[in-house]
């Protein structure tokens, strides 16, 4: 994608990453930048017109102000902690999922 970009260079764009370096949905397994790539870096070589990492909350403001005033395409990795969260999957019987959607769709049925 950051290829794509580099060649029509949109000075309108611009991208914030919130990377916690790991798949969350699947089990927190570490992320390509979780092992050392860079995706500011790859921004950099996209030819961005400003790439950053953010690793510390003191300098979040400053890049979130990057972001809404620089000429793009802008790209801001914004470190931040991996956490494991419940995972709630849809529910998976049909007539309910059908039922659901219809009063959802059509209102309680008298």
């Amino acid at each position: 994608t950051l290829a794509t970009i580099a060649g029509p260079r949109p000075s309108n764009l611009a991208i914030a990453v919130l990377d916690n370096e790991a798949y969350g949905e699947t089990g927190l397994q570490p992320t390509h930048t979780a092992n050392g790539i860079d995706l500011a870096d790859f921004a950099r070589v996209a030819r961005f017109a400003q790439a950053e990492t953010v690793w510390e909350a003191s300098e979040v403001e400053r890049a979130a102000r990057l972001l809404r005033t620089a000429d793009g395409p802008v790209l801001v990795v914004f470190k931040i902690l991996a956490q494991k969260l419940g995972i709630v999957s849809p529910p998976r019987d049909g007539a309910y999922v059908k039922a659901r959607f219809r009063e959802a769709l059509l209102g309680r049925a008298i």
